[in-house]
């Protein structure tokens, strides 16, 4: 299950949810992650729990499109961040939403 796509520390049970959440649990996730995950790998386990946590957890509109809410509230959170860490993000969530894996999960 995507949720419980672990972070490096290696601790079980802690999705990389709840391990960003824990570094502050008042600012939005999206901007925590963003500054925060820095590799492929992370970024795309980081993507696979996003959705299902607005699935689960988000306002009407992201319940019903997680997909673009997921990308769109991303996208807006590399504006915070230095031109290398938005290339990266940039690429790789051009690299998500192109895979054929994301276009089956999308019908």
């Amino acid at each position: 299950m995507a949720t419980q796509a672990v972070v490096g520390n290696g601790k079980t049970g802690i999705t990389i949810i709840d391990s960003l959440r824990q570094i502050d649990p008042d600012k939005n996730i999206a901007l925590i992650a963003v500054g925060k995950l820095s590799t492929r790998v992370d970024i795309v386990r980081f993507y696979d729990s996003y959705i299902q946590y607005l699935q689960k957890y988000g306002d009407v509109s992201e319940k019903q499109n997680p997909y673009d809410s997921a990308t769109k509230n991303l996208l807006f959170a590399t504006g915070y961040c230095d031109e290398k860490t938005r290339s990266k993000w940039h690429s790789v969530l051009k690299e998500i939403e192109n895979s054929e894996y994301t276009k089956i999960l999308r019908k």
